[in-house]
């Protein structure tokens, strides 16, 4: 459409009546930007609380929260930073983390109060080169949830501790009928979760961290892994192939809750849904993945946590916002949200009793950080999902060849 002199005259004129676009609020108060997952989308992990004890505990500060859902998260917030227009406070995880930073795009945050009280453990997942980028929120068990009623209807007592129990258990299912274990793999997810398990039970704690160095390879070191996979599937303990055209989020949930699996693998975000909707008795225990007689090691998903923007508008506030999540009753009510454990060296959180033995088994020491996200490549659990695929389809394919495929890590970010 083409603007007349006189109509352009006329615009001019209302300009001083628009208002300014400013971060500023109208009482001359402070807005602090916050951009997250979380917050919103039925996951709101208590932030509207959270923020609001913040506004609280500063007077004057508005947080101004945008929630953007995980599927546009990135690309979302991309162009921001690489325009300097992004949110003061960054919500990220250990991928996130690792490319941000070296794009230059998170400030350093070794000097805050809160670094020392962080768990030692969780140091590869909140540094790059030694430098702490990130608070990390949230560290989430992910488990064997067990339906106790069915169990007990096979004459089932206990729920397995260790990985010969858990196939002789599964037998034990299959001779009486009844299906075993839910380790849905449409896209890989399930299968990766049990090789985890099957790998924390036995590699060293470093083997991350060795790996991104180059002094770890799958092949050899997870001979054994991929071992105890191909034979869980093999013996039929595991249905390989309908385990590939089972979806984690939707059609294992709906097989488990209808109460027609013994057992499913699936993160501690889901104790506060099943409370709610199961209709029996059910437990959430670390995966039983380790050698006979031994105590399970849980895996856990190192989860969600804070970063500040290198180019914040209000770098000083909004390293405050971080020190805020990072005290220990306000990092609990995230937590206690999220059915994760807290990520501070004495931290509490109370889990429902349904998962009491996760609990004691994170509180006797007895867990690791998912071996894949410690990987520093972008994509590394979608290289082993792939990978690992391949043995459900097939559990005579070569233990070799499945290690050369995981392997093919792509290049750094």
């Amino acid at each position: 459409m083409r603007t007349t002199p006189a109509a352009l005259a006329v615009l001019i004129a209302l300009l001083p009546a628009l208002p300014a676009c400013s971060a500023a609020p109208a009482d001359g108060g402070e807005v602090l930007t916050v951009v997250g997952w979380k917050g919103g989308g039925g996951e709101e992990a208590r932030l509207p609380e959270l923020n609001a004890a913040f506004e609280r505990a500063h007077p004057g500060v508005r947080v101004e929260h945008h929630y953007v859902g995980p599927g546009n998260y990135e690309t979302y917030n991309n162009p921001k930073l690489a325009s300097g227009t992004a949110a003061d406070v960054i919500m990220v995880d250990k991928a996130k983390t690792r490319t941000w930073t070296d794009q230059g795009y998170l400030a350093d945050l070794s000097d805050q109060p809160w670094v020392p009280a962080v768990h030692p453990e969780l140091a590869p997942f909140t540094t790059v080169d030694g430098r702490t980028r990130q608070f990390t929120q949230e560290n989430i068990g992910i488990g064997l949830y067990a339906n106790l009623d069915l169990l007990a209807s096979a004459g089932i007592t206990e729920v397995p501790r260790d990985w010969p129990t858990l196939l002789a258990t599964l037998d034990t299912l299959r001779e009486k009928g009844k299906p075993g274990l839910l380790v849905p793999n449409k896209g890989g997810w399930g299968g990766v979760q049990l090789a985890l398990a099957l790998a924390v039970n036995r590699l060293a704690p470093t083997w991350s961290a060795d790996y991104n160095t180059g002094r770890a390879r799958f092949g050899p070191d997870w001979a054994p892994v991929v071992d105890e996979l191909k034979r869980a599937v093999a013996s039929g303990a595991v249905d390989g192939r309908l385990m590939l055209g089972l979806d984690a989020w939707s059609d294992a949930l709906t097989e488990f809750k209808a109460g027609r699996w013994a057992f499913l693998i699936q993160g501690a975000w889901k104790l506060a849904d099943f409370r709610a909707d199961l209709g029996f008795r059910f437990s959430l225990s670390p995966i039983p993945a380790g050698p006979a007689g031994s105590e399970p090691v849980a895996v856990t998903f190192v989860g969600t946590g804070w970063a500040v923007n290198a180019d914040a508008q209000r770098p000083d506030l909004a390293r405050e916002y971080v020190k805020f999540m990072a005290e220990p009753g306000n990092a609990r009510l995230y937590c206690e949200a999220e059915g994760a454990f807290s990520t501070l060296v004495g931290g509490t959180t109370t889990l429902p009793a349904e998962a009491s033995a996760l609990v004691a088994a994170f509180d006797a020491g007895r867990w690791a950080g998912s071996p894949a996200q410690g990987l520093d490549f972008p994509g590394a659990e979608e290289v082993m999902g792939t990978a690992l695929q391949e043995v459900f389809l097939d559990p005579t394919t070569p233990t070799g060849d499945v290690l050369a495929a995981l392997d093919r890590m792509p290049a750094r970010g």
